[in-house]
């Protein structure tokens, strides 16, 4: 089970149970289930404008931009969302009081940044990607690009296969990209992390 799988049934448990008054969008799934890929790029383009995250991440993102097969992120983007999930056993213990950690991306040489960083990973990693992957907790953060127009979410797992897919491309993440990717998000969110994620050091 990926991260955003293994998230979203941990979030699920706990709405079951009551313990949550989470209300997040309604994301498509691509496991055997017809994509309503409109309303996804929809929820997307409106939590990149109002700088919202979605309360879980998708299993498999959807977009409406082309050449996603060729590159991880093949949109001339000018604006980026970044949304932070924490490992999972953290949602187990405490269920309902954890809310994506959100940053919004200023500034084009970061946004370009993230975009380089994700179109030089190796990929595709082929059907099923990799197997056996050692610790993986189900942190992950959601990167929405956007150009206004159109999104592309990059999921990024920050644990075990570190699995990085636009939906289509699936690649191995990269050090580089897991450390700009983390000097991005608020330092809350790393501190949440296990030192193995390795949180980068900040001036």
């Amino acid at each position: 089970m990926g991260p955003a799988a293994a998230w979203v049934a941990a979030l699920a448990l706990a709405l079951a149970a009551g313990c949550s008054d989470a209300t997040p969008h309604t994301e498509p799934q691509r496991d055997g289930v017809t994509i309503d890929a409109a309303q996804a790029v929809a929820g997307l383009l409106r939590d990149v404008r109002t700088g919202n995250c979605p309360a879980q991440p998708p299993q498999l993102p959807a977009s409406d931009a082309g050449g996603l097969l060729e590159r991880t992120e093949p949109l001339v983007a000018d604006r980026l969302l970044l949304c932070g999930y924490p490992p999972l056993q953290d949602v187990e213990r405490t269920p309902g009081v954890h809310s994506p950690d959100v940053a919004v991306v200023a500034g084009p040489a970061n946004v370009e940044g993230m975009r380089n960083a994700l179109n030089r990973l190796p990929g595709p990693q082929g059907a099923g990607g990799p197997s056996g992957c050692p610790a993986d907790d189900g942190s992950a953060v959601l990167a929405v690009f956007s150009d206004g127009r159109q999104v592309v979410p990059v999921l990024i797992g920050l644990t075990g296969c570190r699995t990085v897919t636009n939906g289509i491309r699936d690649a191995g993440a990269t050090q580089e990209l897991i450390t700009r990717t983390l000097l991005l998000m608020p330092r809350a969110f790393c501190s949440s992390l296990s030192p193995a994620d390795g949180c980068p050091a900040r001036s």
